[in-house]
């Protein structure tokens, strides 16, 4: 229901809005997403990407790691 909003506020995809969304109501809101005022939830929908990809970020770069082939900073 919310993946469209979401998509029309931070350009994503489809899976990653529907994680997105996920992360809004249990680690942004802790709620449901109905209540929330348009401004917010875009708000709250680019802070869920981003978190999002930045977990992803991380999670590429631990397998990486730990199959050694990590660019060592």
């Amino acid at each position: 229901m919310y993946t469209q909003m979401i998509q029309a506020a931070t350009g994503c995809t489809d899976a990653e809005a529907r994680e997105a969304e996920e992360i809004m109501r249990h680690d942004i809101f802790h709620s449901t997403l109905d209540w929330q005022s348009r401004s917010l939830f875009d708000k709250a929908a680019r802070l869920a990407v981003a978190v999002l990809r930045d977990e992803t970020i991380l999670a590429r770069h631990a397998r990486a790691i730990e199959c050694g082939t990590a660019v060592r900073l």
